[in-house]
């Protein structure tokens, strides 16, 4: 009954007030999806409480089609494309020829997708532990796609790597855009990861490279978007240092970049971006990192097309 209902959340909402039981609250928010008014309220509550965004369901799709996938070097991985999956798997050592995670460091990873560059990252930390994991201090992983942030949650589960990891269920961009609330992104259920707020451009790059069904089905939501800005003004405000920004945003990588602060700029040492070379954005991308006192290194991550890797380091 709606008595009861109300009864058992006022216990929940009770006992989530603890802080010593706010970590154990984020591993619950993957559960809340239902559109009933009352438990909207009760996502309200959470997000006080928890202090993350919590992904809603207009912008996610039905949690189905979760398949679970064994990649070569054993790892067991959630996902909705086995396809993809493995095509992320095989392109993570890219990501860290020119930059390298910092064990007890901080990694922002916009665009965490399904979370294998948290499990790449983990593995790369690990390699000269003896075993003994080693991981970053804190983890932001930031995902407006409810199915990629369904599986990156479970397979933090299935890894054992929560230590550190928060999900933040949103978009990033920059101030313009984000004094609207919210953007639509384009879902593709065959290939997520290639999800994005600019299909046209994401159509015109990958039709020459990837096979046309990949992109049927396509779904549109409207998701929540802020700027990294005000995400770690919000969130992490007395950060000090940032060790790594990973981006891969699918064509939205300016945007997002100009969403970042001086404040912010100064304390980032590695980053690492794809960049989709529209209109001349690996350059502009390139010279932005140049500006802020980085060393950059630029090469070509998908032969055919025209996605770019940009590495800045200081």
């Amino acid at each position: 009954s709606g008595a009861s209902m109300e009864r058992t959340l006022c216990t929940a909402f009770a006992f989530l007030s603890r802080p010593e039981t706010q970590e154990d609250a984020r591993n619950l928010q993957t559960s809340v999806r239902s559109e009933h008014e009352s438990v909207d309220t009760a996502v309200d509550v959470l997000e006080s409480v928890v202090g993350v965004r919590i992904f809603r369901p207009e912008c996610s799709s039905h949690n189905q089609g979760v398949k679970i996938l064994e990649l070569p070097n054993g790892w067991r991985v959630a996902c909705t494309s086995k396809v993809e999956a493995l095509y992320l798997f095989n392109e993570m050592d890219a990501y860290f020829r020119h930059v390298s995670p910092v064990a007890d460091g901080v990694i922002i990873d916009v665009g965490a997708n399904i979370g294998m560059f948290l499990l790449a990252a983990n593995a790369w930390l690990g390699r000269d532990a003896g075993g003994v994991p080693r991981r970053a201090r804190t983890y932001l992983a930031i995902e407006p796609m409810g199915m990629n942030a369904a599986c990156f949650t479970q397979n933090v589960a299935i890894h054992g790597a929560a230590d550190g990891v928060e999900l933040h269920r949103c978009g990033m961009t920059n101030e313009a855009n984000a004094r609207k609330g919210r953007m639509d992104f384009t879902y593709y259920p065959h290939m997520p990861g290639n999800s994005t707020a600019y299909p046209d451009e994401k159509i015109s790059l990958q039709q020459s490279s990837m096979k046309r069904e990949f992109l049927e089905g396509a779904e549109v939501f409207s998701c929540p978007v802020l700027t990294l800005t005000a995400l770690l003004d919000q969130f992490h405000p007395g950060l000090e240092k940032i060790d790594l920004v990973k981006l891969d945003v699918e064509g939205a990588e300016l945007e997002v970049l100009q969403g970042l602060s001086d404040k912010w700029w100064t304390i980032i040492t590695q980053i690492v971006v794809e960049v989709h070379d529209v209109n001349n954005r690996v350059q502009t991308v390139e010279m932005l990192l140049r500006a802020k006192c980085f060393n950059t290194t630029v090469e070509l991550h998908e032969s055919g097309s025209n996605a770019w890797l940009v590495w800045g380091s200081r």
